[in-house]
Formats: C-alpha cells, sequence, structure tokens
C-alpha cells in the first residue's frame, strides 16, 4: 500500500523477471488478509490499463494521476518505458516495479486497492517488451492503452499492443509544439488494429465549449442562425509552425456537425484563413493568436457571428475560473450565461474516455475534418 514515501517513485522494485513479480503480489493480497486489527483491503480490477511512458521520469510521475483514475475504473496499470540508450548501457535488460494504492471507503473500515506494475527496459530488449506487457494483463478483462506522449520510439511497441486494446487513448496537444510529431501520430493511428477504438484527451477538453456552443441552437428559432453563419473566430495559442490542436478540433467538430466541405487554407501573420462551402454560402474560420496562452486548453475565446450581424461567444475568464456565454444582436437585449470551468486535470479527461466504449462518432467526424484542415494549412 502507499505511503507518503513512495508517491513520487514507482514502487517496490524487483527484477524484471514475471515470476518475481507476480510473486511479490500474491505475498502481498495474502499478507492484506491477515490484517484483523487493520483496515480490510479490497483487490478490486475491472480493467486492464497499459500506458506508455517517455522515460522514467514520466513513468514516475503517473502514480498519483492512476490512483485517481483508479478510483473509477479499478484496473491493473501497466506503465511501460524505454531507458535512454545512455543510460541503458549500464542497466540490466528489464526492471520491474509494483506498488498498490489504495482508497478509503467511507467509514474507513475498508480500502479498495489497485495494482500498479512498472516496467523500464534497455534498447537491446525493447522487442520484447510488448510479449511482457501481454502476460501481465488480466485475462477476460477489458484492454485500455493510453500512448501519453506520442513519439518515434513507441510506435512499434503501441501498434503491437493496439492488436489487444479496445480503446488507444492518446493526447495530440503533448505535441502541440512538434507539427511533425503530430503528422506520424495521425499517420499510426490511421492504421490501428480493427476492434480498437481511437480516443483524444482532446476531445473531452473541448466539451465544455461544445456543450456552450450547442446551447446557442437548443430552439428550432435559433437553428435558423445556423444557416446564415459567415465567419468564425477562434482566438488560441500559436506555436511557430501550428495553431494548438484543440482548436483546429473545436473548428472540424463545427465542420462536422454543420456539413461544411473545405475550400481553402492560407496562413497569415499572427491570424490563419480556412473558407468552408456551406449550405447558406461561403463560411470563413479565422484562427487569431491570442495575446496570452490558456494553461487549460490553448484556446480563449469562439465568436459565431452571422450574415445579418448576430453573433454568438464563448470566452474564459481567468480571474473568475468561469466560462461565459454570450448572445449578442439575436434580441433586444444580449444574453449571457456563465458557468463554472470544468476540471481539465489529466485523471478526468482519461476516466471520462474510458467510460465509453462505444464507437464515438462524433468525433471520428470532427478528428477527420480537423485532419484535412491541418493538411491544408501546410
Amino acid at each position: 500500500m502507499d505511503d507518503s514515501k513512495s508517491v513520487a517513485n514507482l514502487g517496490t522494485p524487483l527484477g524484471g523477471n514475471l515470476g518475481a513479480i507476480e510473486r511479490e503480489l500474491a505475498a502481498f493480497w495474502k499478507a492484506a488478509t491477515q490484517r484483523p486489527d487493520e483496515a480490510t483491503l479490497i483487490r478490486a480490477v475491472s480493467c486492464n490499463l497499459i500506458v506508455i511512458a517517455r522515460d522514467q521520469s514520466e513513468a514516475e510521475s503517473l502514480p498519483p494521476m492512476l490512483a485517481g483514475v483508479a478510483e473509477w475504473h479499478p484496473c491493473r496499470s501497466l506503465v511501460a518505458f524505454q531507458q535512454s540508450e545512455k543510460a541503458g548501457a549500464d542497466l540490466p535488460p528489464m526492471q520491474g516495479w509494483i506498488r498498490v494504492q489504495c482508497t478509503p471507503q467511507l467509514g474507513g473500515r475498508q480500502q479498495v486497492c489497485s495494482e500498479m506494475i512498472t516496467l523500464g527496459v534497455n534498447p537491446a530488449a525493447a522487442e520484447s517488451l510488448s510479449n511482457t506487457l501481454v502476460s501481465l494483463l488480466v485475462q477476460d478483462l477489458p484492454v485500455f492503452l493510453y500512448w501519453r506522449s506520442p513519439g518515434a520510439a513507441e510506435r512499434n511497441l503501441v501498434k503491437s499492443l493496439a492488436r489487444f486494446a479496445h480503446l488507444l487513448v492518446v493526447d495530440s496537444q503533448a505535441l502541440f509544439r512538434d507539427p511533425v510529431n503530430r503528422e506520424h501520430l495521425s499517420a499510426s493511428l490511421a492504421h490501428v488494429p480493427e476492434g480498437a477504438e481511437v480516443r483524444d484527451l482532446n476531445w473531452p477538453r473541448l466539451t465544455p465549449w461544445r456543450d456552450l456552443i450547442a446551447q446557442f441552437f437548443d430552439t428550432r428559432a435559433a437553428r435558423t442562425h445556423l444557416k446564415e453563419l459567415a465567419k468564425v473566430e477562434i482566438r488560441c495559442a500559436f506555436s511557430h509552425e501550428s495553431a494548438t490542436p484543440l482548436a483546429l478540433l473545436l473548428a472540424g467538430w463545427l465542420a462536422s456537425r454543420l456539413g461544411w466541405q473545405w475550400v481553402s487554407a492560407e496562413k497569415g501573420r499572427g491570424q490563419w484563413i480556412s473558407r468552408w462551402r456551406a449550405g447558406g454560402g461561403e463560411v470563413s474560420v479565422l484562427f487569431i493568436s491570442s495575446s496570452a496562452d490558456s494553461a487549460r486548453t490553448g484556446i480563449k475565446a469562439i465568436r459565431l457571428t452571422t450574415r445579418s450581424g448576430c453573433s454568438f461567444s464563448v470566452f474564459e475568464n481567468e480571474e473568475t475560473d468561469c466560462m461565459t456565454a454570450v448572445a449578442d444582436g439575436c434580441t433586444s437585449n444580449p444574453v449571457v450565461h456563465t458557468v463554472a470551468r470544468a476540471s481539465a486535470n489529466e485523471a478526468d479527461l482519461l476516466i471520462s474516455e474510458l467510460s465509453q466504449l462505444e464507437e464515438d462518432t462524433g468525433f471520428q467526424a470532427a478528428r477527420a475534418a480537423a485532419l484535412e484542415l491541418e493538411k491544408g494549412f501546410r
């Protein structure tokens, strides 16, 4: 079980021998049943979660996040990383660590516990890592694969493991300032084995934006404005070569839901413009460089404007930690709606995606439109 001293490390160090890992876990659970004067420890496993980490430093940061995920999805977590070539030269082919993370239940007499197994391999043993991870899966339970920091070194491992996964979750925002690797990621995801659904943490990050935009058009009368849209302005973070993937996905969502067809895209200084063909005429989507990057999403505001001058805006208020939606020019007085900003921490985002096993057609359509748009800007 965790204590305050183990939060920042990987747990109990073992050799890379699978038998040693299984024996240590079995010994722990046997000892856990012999605690008459302490809280009862209950082993809970409803799924397998494989996390591909960039390196040992990233792996060491994961236990608190995975503990949060396990509160909603009790799991056996398998964290894997490859040592750098320099560091791996002096290390054994494989190293292993185990830890058991427990959450007290109401009343404090029971704690629900989940297992975390971490494996680090040197480059020479990388090819065997996939088979090792598969052998550690709890049989007959769903397998979720989380590629946390997509990079070239992990592509073959992810491709191999995806054959066993129900969901492959990525975080394209991690590649915000790396458009080349983001292009490689898109190519990799285009060839995911049949049966594995692809998800992106950027999708739940956009949920509050999508909800507030959609609420503008809940009524039949309000939906008539959708055919009159002429311009969409998205204020967002920029890198040297790319707008934030979140902004592209938000534009892709609008295009896919409203049936727009991409026409053209051009880059300007601090502003990119894309043009789309819609039923009511051409729609321009502008990506405007934000003066201050949002620490949460990379999106600061969005405004939709109709040909008749009606506008619908959603923006963040960093001072109040709220989001505000304003409909203006449609009635005699502006309509203002303010809501608390939803959590954007990694555990909550991952919980959201792991809670939906069925195909997310809305995300897939938005992602396809966003990819088409990003290619247009190259």
